[in-house]
């Protein structure tokens, strides 16, 4: 008993921190920039066409 409710509530504040720090409201305003992005600027070109078609 005990241990399920300490497990329940380490994942309800640990939901809770990840909810209040914001980083991924932050990385992701609306619309990628590809250009600014590390994890996408070096994507090949037919990937950045297709996710540039499809997402802006």
């Amino acid at each position: 008993m005990h241990l399920t409710f300490l497990g329940t509530f380490i994942f309800v504040l640990g939901l809770t921190i990840e909810a209040t720090n914001g980083r991924h409201s932050k990385a992701h305003d609306g619309f990628h920039n590809i250009e600014r992005e590390p994890r996408w600027r070096n994507w090949k070109a037919h990937l950045r066409a297709h996710h540039e078609k499809h997402l802006s």
